[in-house]
């Protein structure tokens, strides 16, 4: 039945023997409940059912299969089996029991909670941690037959390795550019208040960060993506990526400035620029710690206010609400909402009296999963690449170019395979998959 109807019969007058019955019924899914609230560690019990060393990420089609409850019935002839195979993929990720039984509990799973229903709801949470046992042991005992085929393998007489791991070096003037950068970073906090808080003026802050953060990447003040890579940095459209940075660039003393237009499968190549104005106070400024964020995935869902006033607690825990208003340059009106949009999700709570502060036990990606930011993010980077072929073929007809091979170091196409690493923001899934 709804919540709704639920709750009106709950709150009707019944007998002590209804609820005694209830409360028996439930006393598995009420101790999970509680278990994941207070995010109490597991009991001994439970941590024979971990694989600590095992790590990595879970297939896309698994991942599809936990949402939506389809799957392949050539290959798994039974919900059983396609239940096991999403808990052993799980399990073969790195993830524990608690955060398997998070998402079928909290609604993030619906698919794998969907292959659960036929059990009385007493017996929904015990039959996956006999299932999740299962997979553990599955595991387990692939991992001892890898490591004697390994040792089969292995030679003593082996020569060691004398070649430098693969990678780039990074350019000999690093430093000085991770120390422009940063000077950079604080030439932006002292124009941020000129863009107030308008809605053009917070897309034209993120469109700005974002850039930040890509040069952090590429450790160089010169940036080169498309503006539909800064688009899924941003959570913005590619077309209004493209008209903040020409008002961006168009402005007196920008921060950023046009080296060349983009030529081909090229970007216009931009360089970061510290005005003449904002020197001598963003030298003078300390350097703040941490990463320059472009915008997390959970907040393409909460809205840009909502990510400059939880980076501001981050930052700075304990704010007031005036306080915050003076820390971000946003209005009263958004601060409050904004506040009210995290504590409603956990994300933030409030210090007994008028000031907040970060729950650091909420977590941002487990939240992008239940919006589904990164379905969303996957099909907006698998849309891009189809246009990218599509505008490369138009070039291969119209345009006389050198036929360019792809890098051996193309990075890995997750969004077609699997997920992405769970420390990973939008600023990553944007500027090492582009072209």
């Amino acid at each position: 039945m709804s919540l709704s109807t639920a709750y009106d019969i709950a709150r009707r007058p019944n007998k002590e023997q209804v609820w005694a019955t209830i409360r028996a019924d439930l006393k598995d899914e009420i101790a999970g409940v509680r278990r994941l609230r207070l995010e109490q560690p597991l009991s001994a019990d439970n941590e024979a059912y971990e694989l600590p060393q095992m790590a990595g990420r879970m297939s896309r089609p698994m991942q599809q299969m936990a949402l939506s409850g389809l799957y392949d019935a050539n290959r798994y002839a039974s919900d059983s089996e396609a239940r096991q195979a999403v808990l052993t993929a799980a399990a073969a990720a790195g993830m524990k029991l608690i955060d398997v039984e998070r998402r079928v509990l909290q609604g993030v799973w619906p698919g794998l909670a969907s292959f659960y229903a036929r059990y009385r709801s007493s017996h929904r949470l015990p039959s996956l941690k006999r299932d999740w046992k299962n997979a553990i042991t599955y595991l387990q005992k692939n991992q001892i037959n890898e490591t004697r085929n390994n040792n089969a393998r292995r030679s003593p007489t082996s020569q060691p390795n004398t070649q430098p791991p693969l990678g780039i070096a990074p350019p000999p003037d690093a430093t000085s550019e991770h120390r422009y950068l940063r000077t950079w970073e604080n030439a932006l906090r002292l124009r941020e208040p000129s863009y107030a808080s308008s809605r053009a003026g917070l897309a034209r802050r993120v469109v700005l960060r974002a850039l930040g953060a890509a040069a952090h990447m590429t450790a160089s003040r010169f940036v080169e993506f498309g503006d539909r890579s800064i688009a899924v940095a941003t959570g913005l459209d590619h077309t209004t990526v493209g008209s903040h940075l020409r008002a961006l660039r168009s402005e007196e003393d920008p921060l950023v400035t046009l080296v060349e237009r983009g030529r081909g499968t090229k970007g216009d190549l931009y360089m970061l620029t510290i005005p003449e104005g904002l020197r001598q106070g963003a030298e003078d400024l300390p350097w703040r710690k941490g990463k320059i964020h472009a915008l997390r995935p959970v907040f393409r869902e909460l809205g840009l206010p909502a990510a400059f006033v939880y980076e501001a607690l981050e930052r700075t825990p304990g704010l007031t609400t005036t306080e915050l208003v003076g820390q971000t340059k946003l209005s009263r009106t958004a601060v409050s909402e904004s506040l009210e949009t995290l504590a409603a999700w956990n994300m933030v709570s409030r210090n007994g009296g008028r000031s907040w502060t970060v729950v650091a036990s909420t977590s941002l990606h487990e939240l992008a999963e239940y919006f589904g930011v990164l379905e969303s993010v996957a099909g907006q980077l698998q849309r891009y690449r189809i246009e990218r072929v599509i505008w490369r073929e138009w070039l291969s007809r119209n345009v006389n170019t050198v036929a360019e091979l792809l890098s051996p170091t193309e990075d890995y196409p997750w969004e077609a395979y699997e997920g992405p690493p769970d420390e990973w923001t939008l600023a990553d899934m944007a500027f090492t998959t582009t072209m």
